[in-house]
């Protein structure tokens, strides 16, 4: 059979579908590719994936299937979701999956439909979201019996769900699930009474405890814990592409969870159910009805985990949230807060980091562009958020935090943090003045200048008028420089700050290029106080940070 040969888009508001056919060889999945417009075109379906499941992510395009009489190369774990929607009858419409409707060798149609995800999974009918196949299929039935338990926020919810746990016993789940409402309305009871300390179990109604038995109760709940670790482990929630996906998709009653052969829940249920397992009344089931709720599930990495899944499946009612109550988040403020967020999600090319979460932004600025460097696209990034206002002193500080230097790191001008790495969560307090990055990757900044270094931590003030020329004599009263980060600093580095607030304790140290100013590179930063009487003094210092 031929290779599949791709037609070309007529323009950037096409995009091709996918559509499953019937075929009489249960062996073959055969498919139609069509073309369709997002204004007023065809409905259609979205999948939000990954395209390797293995534990080394591998994603080899290694199964074929049929499109329109040719072969098409895919990965495995798109062709388990194709076997699984045709054998269970699932997908009742045409569906967009990247890995298909893109031509990935053509890196000009790329770079579009990369521009394009907003328009393309915001005009989606449904977005279907595949974890991949499950490797026990009492597991996966488990799985679903335990969201369908705990994601209900109706009491009808208390029909008995028991299954059987892999010891062999058997797993009231639904006696959980009715301890923690009895919990949560307990707590919220005296917290409205304003009574702040621990409710200890005897204030519980006698008739209320004797329902529960502590045994039963400590097995259920902790076999929960081990089933929401299991679903929320799978390689799909590190992905950071799924964050625009479901951001984008703002009607969760239309997101479907798929997992293993034929297992399911609505998104809106799994995210209610991992809600509750982070609502704090959970682990105070093991104080109240004296059960122990312990498991190697429940330590602080899953919860923070399951966390950060909530946010990435909330994200789209953060803004309409904020909103209704009066608030406007720019959107240049929300990108920033999704990057901060976001800094565990990751992905296998690097300039993807930016490009995933591009769609949350503005529409407006860097377009996606495969042809520059992961560093020429993390420079871009950061300078197109800084000449539009955003706040140079987080940047500065993010830069001085690279835990390891490598080829991508050492190839970022100084003051371009490395987007691989956590953000700082430092707020706006700057710059002084005008900002701006300049042609050749130069960042223009006006910084207060505080003095030289005259040792590796105490600071010679600088006098007035002695900016120009940054050679300042020794001090009477000199600054002692604490908490430095990052590279190691020489005895004549210039310290700046960002403001005259004597509150504002973050320092960067910056090293002449040659011996004259303003051209500078970023060393270090550094944190010591400066009262206010006395930091009205420094002058104002004007640089270009290579």
């Amino acid at each position: 059979m031929e290779p599949y040969v791709y037609q070309t888009l007529p323009n950037e508001d096409s995009i091709r579908v996918l559509t499953t056919l019937t075929s009489t060889d249960e062996a073959e999945i055969r498919c139609s590719l069509g073309i369709t417009s997002l204004q007023g075109g065809v409905e259609y379906a979205t999948l939000s994936y990954t395209w390797g499941m293995d534990a080394d992510g591998d994603a080899h395009l290694c199964r074929s299937i049929t499109v329109d009489g040719q072969a098409l190369q895919i990965t495995q774990n798109l062709y388990d979701w194709l076997r699984r929607v045709i054998a269970t009858k699932d997908l009742c419409m045409p569906v967009w999956i990247d890995a298909v409707c893109i031509n990935q060798a053509d890196v000009e149609e790329r770079e579009t439909m990369v521009a394009r995800m907003a328009d393309i999974y915001e005009g989606s009918k449904r977005l279907f979201v595949w974890l991949g196949q499950g490797t026990d299929r009492d597991e996966d039935e488990r799985i679903q019996c335990m969201l369908e338990c705990m994601g209900e926020n109706r009491h009808w919810h208390y029909r008995k769900h028991a299954v059987t746990t892999r010891g062999g016993g058997v797993s009231v789940l639904c006696l959980a699930r009715a301890a923690f409402d009895a919990t949560d309305a307990t707590n919220r009871f005296h917290s409205r009474k304003g009574n702040k300390t621990p409710l200890p179990s005897r204030l519980l109604p006698d008739s209320l405890r004797v329902l529960f038995n502590a045994d039963d109760l400590a097995i259920a709940v902790q076999e929960i814990n081990r089933l929401m670790e299991l679903i929320t482990n799978r390689r799909y929630w590190t992905r950071r592409w799924i964050i625009q996906e479901h951001a984008l998709d703002d009607d969760k009653d239309e997101v479907i969870l798929m997992w293993g052969p034929a297992a399911g829940a609505y998104i809106r249920t799994f995210t209610l159910a991992a809600a509750t397992l982070t609502n704090p009344a959970w682990r105070d089931i093991d104080r109240v009805f004296h059960a122990s709720v312990y498991s190697e599930a429940t330590g602080f990495e899953w919860s923070k985990r399951l966390d950060q899944i909530i946010g990435v499946l909330g994200f789209s009612g953060w803004a309409p949230a904020m909103g209704k109550y009066g608030h406007t988040i720019p959107p240049d403020e929300i990108l920033s807060m999704v990057t901060y967020f976001a800094h565990d999600f990751q992905c296998s090319d690097p300039r993807d980091i930016v490009y995933a979460l591009q769609s949350l932004g503005p529409r407006r600025g860097l377009r996606p562009d495969y042809s520059m460097t992961a560093a020429e696209v993390f420079a871009a990034s950061c300078a197109d958020k800084l000449n539009v206002g955003r706040s140079v002193q987080a940047f500065l500080y993010s830069a001085t935090m690279h835990k390891d230097v490598d080829e991508l790191t050492a190839a970022l001008p100084s003051w371009c943090p490395d987007l691989r790495q956590k953000p700082s969560g430092l707020g706006d307090s700057g710059p002084l003045g005008p900002c701006r990055v300049l042609a050749g990757n130069v960042l223009a900044c006006t910084l207060i200048f505080h003095g030289v270094l005259e040792s590796t931590n105490t600071v010679a003030e600088a006098a007035e008028g002695e900016a120009a020329s940054a050679n300042c004599p020794p001090a009477l009263e000199t600054m002692n420089l604490e908490r430095l980060i990052g590279k190691q600093t020489q005895i004549g580095d210039l310290v700046c700050g960002f403001s005259r607030d004597e509150y504002d304790d973050l320092k960067v140290i910056l090293r002449r290029n040659g011996a004259q100013l303003p051209d500078v590179r970023l060393i270090a930063s550094g944190w010591f106080h400066i009262p206010s009487w006395r930091l009205n003094q420094h002058p104002l210092i004007v640089l270009s940070i290579h």
